[in-house]
């Protein structure tokens, strides 16, 4: 029984190092169900990990999806630095590593006129947030998840419910100045998952 231990808490730790955690297909679908963007648009998807989001774009008909990982969880997947990536594109749509979702938002706000990030709630605070984005309008609606989804390493079939942080669709849009932020809620039916 300790050997189970050791291993469940290696794997615990080695998912906090590179903050690999699986977006429930479910989340990808209620986004793109409130938001929908031209088929032809550009997506880049710089955090893919297990291609939960990406597979779903395909599944929505998006077609033009480049993606990679700083830690791939899958052999089609190529290891890439998102801070070294220069390609502009029309969208951005990722779960990013939470501890670093304010360079990421940075790096990605001028790769893209529209961004797409999966966080935590407790992300509309902060005096650095607030200076350097919010302040600026660039936050043009956040899709906010009724329930508590718990992320986790689990197939990205499968949604988990609990005792979790809040989770919301954060948009950014350049082309957004001078608009008030939108927010609207999402809710997920049982029968949905």
């Amino acid at each position: 029984m300790a050997h189970a231990l050791r291993i469940t808490m290696a794997s615990s730790i080695e998912s906090r190092e590179n903050e690999f955690y699986s977006t429930p297909y479910i989340m990808t679908k209620k986004l793109l169900d409130k938001i929908s963007f031209n088929k032809n648009v550009s997506i880049l998807e710089p955090c893919c990990g297990s291609l939960a989001i990406v597979d779903i774009l395909k599944k929505y008909n998006y077609q033009n999806i480049t993606y990679f990982d700083l830690f791939p969880q899958h052999e089609k997947i190529k290891k890439r630095n998102f801070f070294s990536y220069k390609e502009k594109h029309d969208i951005i749509i990722t779960n990013p590593p939470f501890s670093k979702a304010y360079p990421f938002l940075t790096h990605s706000l001028n790769l893209a006129e529209i961004v797409v990030f999966l966080m935590p709630l407790d992300y509309l605070h902060g005096i650095q947030r607030y200076k350097g984005i919010y302040s600026k309008n660039l936050l043009d609606k956040v899709l906010i998840f009724v329930q508590r989804i718990i992320l986790n390493e689990s197939p990205a079939e499968t949604v988990t419910f609990g005792n979790a942080m809040s989770l919301a669709w954060f948009i950014f849009n350049r082309n957004s100045i001078d608009k008030e932020t939108i927010l609207e809620f999402i809710y997920i039916e049982k029968e949905e998952y």
